[in-house]
């Protein structure tokens, strides 16, 4: 079945075969139920019911809406029930495209699952299931009425309309200009708002020391930064070492440590070997381990270490010049027991800007205190480097890193294809990441 056939029967009426949907309605109302049941079904057109027929059509018909030239749409379907009050009628119609057209109704009403275009083979299946559903149904021509005679509002597909299309000119015109003056209102307001708080902003410093307040925020941003440093990295290096590459019969193969407010956390994975079961691995868990499981294969044992981590000192922070000669060179001097060395520029920290309260009027307002443009010795706004270090395990033995350094995750994994051990290849393989912070 296809959709709707178009063709045009006066010069300002056009005819609709097929693809309206019908649905009887009950109760009073029915012109207002009607527009409710062709809104609910996103339909663009509908065929109102009334005392005519109970029945409501709906159709979507988008290009129809759009036109900038509404054309005057009637169904044909609603034609023949307007002309058929009584009884069971069904029609089938060939149409010039050479496809046919099969309208039924009972008593005025177009019946569900009829008004559509389709192939002849389906058009007598339509027929044979409407004549069996009315006995008494006659089967008719579709277009032996005067058809002009039926172009009114029982037949006309009405556009459907919302709640702002349907007011009238005057009052949309009005309503326009309301909300153009209330926008127009708005705009003022939060210009004003916008051109005071840039007034303050600008006044700010001459009653508040900017750059004592930006030291105060800076201070409370680095006690919120916890640093590792070497000791941190020993603290990890050392868990990892600890590990057991078998727990009763299980094998290890990757385990991972990220930091915790209070250490670490680590869970270290094992492979099932033969003879391995969960009640084996459980048994053999090395004290303070938690034990679980996914799937069949793999056993996952988690701990938590307790360890130091003190915040950042922004005095301590050395400066980026410093940075790239001390411990750059201090790196590449142990650069070749990495398979990858991986150091991101430098990227500033991002720090909110401390607030003042000023009352206004009796209303207090948070006015943020812009960075200082000079004297910045001591309030400099530090950046971090992001770096992954990935290499034997027995590396990490080697690598320098400086107190200001967050350690973000130590990953360990056993390699287990034939691996030759070299420099920068072992079956114990580790990644480190973490960020550097500089001034």
């Amino acid at each position: 079945m296809t959709d709707a056939y178009i063709e045009q029967l006066t010069p300002n009426a056009w005819l609709v075969f097929g693809g309206i949907k019908w649905k009887p309605l009950i109760g009073s109302g029915l012109p207002g139920k009607s527009q409710k049941e062709a809104v609910a079904v996103k339909a663009t057109h509908f065929v109102s019911a009334g005392a005519h027929s109970a029945a409501v059509g709906t159709i979507q018909l988008p290009d129809e809406k759009n036109n900038k030239i509404a054309r005057k749409l009637y169904s044909a379907a609603a034609m023949f029930a307007l002309s058929h009050q009584t009884g069971a009628m069904i029609a089938k119609e060939k149409i010039h495209d050479g496809r046919y057209w099969v309208v039924g109704c009972h008593d005025g009403m177009v019946s569900k699952g009829t008004d559509v275009v389709c192939s002849a083979a389906e058009a007598d299946e339509i027929v044979a299931d409407f004549k069996s559903r009315h006995s008494s149904a006659l089967e008719v021509s579709g277009t032996d009425a005067e058809l002009a005679h039926y172009l009114n509002v029982n037949t006309e597909l009405q556009p459907v309309k919302s709640a702002i299309e349907k007011l009238p000119k005057p009052v949309k015109i009005g309503v326009c200009l309301l909300l153009c003056l209330m926008l127009v209102d708005t705009g003022l307001g939060y210009w004003k708002k916008y051109q005071l708080r840039k007034m303050r902003e600008q006044n700010i410093e001459q009653f508040v020391d900017a750059r004592a307040e930006w030291a105060n925020a800076l201070d409370d941003w680095a006690k919120t930064v916890k640093i590792d440093g070497q000791p941190g990295l020993k603290g990890v290096y050392d868990a990892m070492g600890r590990i057991p590459m078998v727990i009763g019969r299980w094998q290890l193969f990757e385990s991972e440590c990220v930091p915790t407010s209070k250490g670490w956390y680590c869970a270290a994975k094992y492979r099932r070997t033969v003879e391995a079961t969960n009640y084996t691995f459980k048994t053999n868990l090395p004290e303070g381990w938690v034990a679980k499981w996914d799937g069949l294969s793999t056993a996952i044992g988690s701990w938590e270490i307790t360890a130091p981590r003190k915040p950042l000192a922004r005095p301590a922070i050395s400066p980026l010049a410093q940075f790239s000669v001390n411990y750059i060179s201090q790196l590449q001097r142990v650069l070749f027991s990495y398979r990858i060395v991986d150091l991101l520029p430098p990227v500033k920290v991002v720090i909110p800007n401390p607030t003042v309260v000023q009352v206004s009027q009796g209303r207090s307002e948070q006015i943020p205190i812009p960075y200082p443009q000079d004297n910045l010795k001591g309030i400099e706004i530090p950046s971090k480097q992001s770096f992954t270090f990935k290499g034997p395990l027995r590396s990490l033995s080697v690598l320098p890193l400086v107190d200001e350094t967050v350690i973000k995750s130590l990953k360990f994994e056993v390699e287990m294809r034939a691996v030759s051990p070299s420099l920068r290849d072992s079956v114990f393989m580790t990644t480190l990441t973490g960020e550097f912070y500089v001034q």
